[in-house]
């Protein structure tokens, strides 16, 4: 795959999109970026002639006819209404964005012979398990993020089955790393990051024995790029993560070290969708089909996140 293609990336302000549009563009390609700005920064997009922005809504049927137009080889469709408490408390808003963007997407990709459409879903569509989470194990939807996530899957399948669309499949699990801004629905790693850096309490959900496997953004992105130039990868499911485990009690620890937040620790009941203990998964697939091996040290990983934030006074910003 070395000739330059024009890809379109949906979601690409967001912390995964953001480096996935970077990693493009450095290999020549042309990348058309769509996203509202309700989750992602427009401080990750960089300036570049590779690049067009668009801040919309990827329910703009004006807007994408314009961009399928442009000869696009393959779709990167990461836009999402992040994540499960914000579904809970939106689910309107969360059917429009992981299900009907989904379809609109797929109806142009399909009229328009795109090449490649690669979807990225999430861990959260497994039922709770104390093992290894394989593509095939149960499945599970306490939230509707985890829902419209699956059924956005399904009507996937449904356009390769139905009508050839090359399509690949990636359940992310539990991603970090710089690009991400805290906020009241983000994930636990950049939320504590931000309250030990301000010298505030981290409120942890549970007892804190609960455990979760964090992949560092750019092993995300090598994956999603291994994704797309494999042939191996057409129309399967494939999860992308790391093959770490960490308790949430020793990852604020671990942030309260590193910020010298003094310890700083409170707990909380676990918040009724929530009930995974454990979510950790099996990457057998992605390392064979993909020769998928994330590489990136957790403690490495999360120093380079906790300097981002430093560098960035990402601290100074309130949720």
């Amino acid at each position: 795959m070395n000739r330059s293609r024009h890809v379109l990336v949906t979601g690409g302000a967001g912390s995964i999109g953001s480096r996935l549009v970077r990693r493009l563009v450095s290999e020549g390609h042309h990348v058309s970026v769509v996203d509202d700005l309700s989750g992602g920064h427009i401080e990750n997009i960089d300036e570049s002639s590779l690049i067009d922005f668009y801040k919309n809504d990827i329910n703009d049927e004006e807007l994408l006819r314009m961009i399928f137009q442009k000869n696009i080889d393959s779709v990167f469709h990461l836009a999402s209404c992040f994540a499960n408490q914000m579904s809970i408390e939106y689910p309107e808003i969360d059917l429009k964005t992981s299900l009907l963007g989904t379809i609109k997407l797929l109806n142009h990709a399909k009229a328009n012979n795109v090449r490649r459409f690669l979807f990225a879903s999430t861990a959260s569509v497994y039922k709770p398990s104390m093992g290894l989470l394989k593509e095939n194990s149960t499945l599970h939807f306490e939230t509707p993020y985890a829902l419209n996530k699956y059924l956005a899957e399904e009507y996937i399948r449904y356009y390769s089955n139905s009508f050839g669309l090359c399509s690949t499949v990636l359940r992310y699990f539990n991603s970090y790393g710089p690009g991400e801004f805290p906020g009241i629905y983000r994930n636990v790693i950049p939320n504590f990051i931000y309250l030990a850096l301000n010298k505030k309490a981290l409120t942890v959900f549970g007892t804190g024995n609960e455990s979760r496997s964090f992949c560092y953004v750019d092993d995300i992105v090598n994956g999603t790029l291994a994704a797309w130039r494999s042939d191996d990868a057409f129309n399967q499911v494939i999860n992308i993560g790391a093959h770490n485990e960490m308790k949430i009690i020793d990852l604020a620890s671990s942030i309260n070290k590193l910020c010298d937040n003094e310890g700083n620790i409170e707990f909380s009941p676990l918040r009724k969708w929530d009930k995974t203990m454990k979510r950790i998964p099996d990457l057998t697939k992605a390392m064979k089909l993909l020769d998928y091996n994330p590489s990136v040290e957790f403690m490495d990983g999360l120093k380079n996140t906790t300097q981002w934030f430093r560098t960035g006074n990402i601290h100074r910003r309130i949720f």
